[in-house]
């Protein structure tokens, strides 16, 4: 057997095994850098001392509350509306003054470092899957169904 053909073999686990952890979309051990579409997973990673993040978890809550229209992005079409998360760098410094505010003072806005962040876009899909083919004379209709892309949303990449 081929040495290159058996070390294809050999390492395609491996490439399996890191291509999932680099594709994680929650923030927990991803790899070194991770998609964040949630304030909170955001400010595990931007606080920079534990008062901080005490506040953050105290305060957090409320604040998406008051910031929820913020948070998401209607994109409409054809078949209706999708909704998808958008969280930007300037959302997320309005997170941060009103989680400054609620605190009345007791976390710096200095303590929350986003810096090591940035805005990237998604595609947004549409609600109703669309056949991909031709005519199709049986119902129900086989084959393969996508929903389309309909517009994009922004969310933050940054550290693990």
């Amino acid at each position: 057997m081929d040495m290159r053909i058996l070390g294809a073999v050999l390492a395609a686990p491996a490439r399996v095994h890191w291509r999932r952890a680099s594709m994680d979309l929650g923030g927990s051990g991803g790899g070194p850098q991770c998609n964040y579409t949630k304030p909170g997973l955001v400010y595990e990673q931007a606080c920079l001392n534990e008062s901080c993040l005490a506040q953050g978890k105290k305060h957090l809550p409320a604040c998406k509350r008051q910031l929820s229209s913020r948070l998401t992005k209607s994109v409409a079409h054809e078949d209706g509306t999708a909704k998808a998360p958008y969280l930007s760098l300037g959302v997320m410094n309005e997170v941060t003054a009103g989680i400054s505010r609620a605190s009345n003072g007791a976390r710096s806005p200095d303590a929350v470092d986003l810096s090591a962040f940035r805005e990237v876009s998604k595609d947004v899909r549409g609600n109703k899957a669309h056949r991909v083919g031709g005519e199709c004379e049986q119902k129900p209709c086989g084959g393969v169904y996508m929903r389309p892309v309909v517009g994009q949303t922004t969310f933050l990449y940054g550290p693990a």
